[in-house]
């Protein structure tokens, strides 16, 4: 009789243990950690802080050239609700009207009347996203006569700099075409024709998460007054 009721007593201390342990387990698992707005963001609680934003760390990617910084939970916060404003597709018809606050020429090599120029413009398509737009051709100057005689080439270029909560990242270029229309006229012009996509990250030291993706299409003009 001893015996089983030491066998009895014996199974309810193990019992008791283990509910105990289960228990415990179970709270500390189910805690969901907390991060005031002034906690600064580093290498060993970005994680934790990512979660905390309902963000998921597994698609966390490392810049090749990162910023340093301080950043709080706060920073986050606000690229992340900048994040939710931008749009979801732009569309660019830039008939040489002025969609930029910059333009130049650079690179430019003179033959008597003739020559190659490298011309940009800047445009910003965004609240915090500006696009860099580079056409070469080759030009005609003669006084006040001037035109455009051939394409020669493009580039496209983010010129937002980045910071250390957030950043932008080309993600695809799908077209980046240059020709010229009317050539040798007096109404030529470079057109740049382009499809891509820019991606929008927030992060800490370079490590970041993508959380948009904008498609940018369209094209940009420059008529011959870009010619020197």
């Amino acid at each position: 009789m001893k015996k089983i009721f030491s066998f009895i007593l014996t199974m309810i201390m193990i019992l008791s243990l283990a509910n105990f342990a289960f228990a415990s387990s179970t709270t500390v698992s189910d805690q969901k950690m907390t991060f005031s707005p002034d906690t600064v963001v580093t290498d060993d609680n970005m994680y934790d802080v990512f979660k905390y934003m309902g963000l998921n760390p597994i698609n966390v990617k490392k810049r090749d050239k990162p910023v340093s910084g301080v950043v709080t939970v706060r920073d986050l916060q606000n690229a992340l609700n900048e994040a939710k404003k931008l749009p979801n597709r732009i569309v660019i018809r830039d008939d040489n009207e002025s969609v930029s606050n910059d333009s130049t020429t650079q690179n430019i090599t003179t033959l008597a009347t003739s020559g190659t120029a490298t011309v940009y413009k800047k445009a910003t398509i965004t609240n915090s996203l500006v696009m860099k737009y580079i056409a070469t051709g080759k030009y005609y100057s003669n006084g006040t006569t001037k035109y455009w005689t051939s394409a020669l080439g493009s580039d496209i270029r983010i010129d937002t700099a980045p910071t250390p909560a957030w950043w932008y990242e080309m993600k695809d270029i799908r077209k980046n075409s240059i020709s010229v229309k009317n050539p040798s006229t007096t109404s030529s012009y470079l057109q740049l024709d382009y499809d891509y996509t820019v991606g929008y990250y927030i992060g800490v030291n370079g490590y970041g998460i993508l959380t948009k993706e904008i498609p940018v299409s369209g094209y940009t003009r420059f008529d011959k007054t870009y010619i020197p």
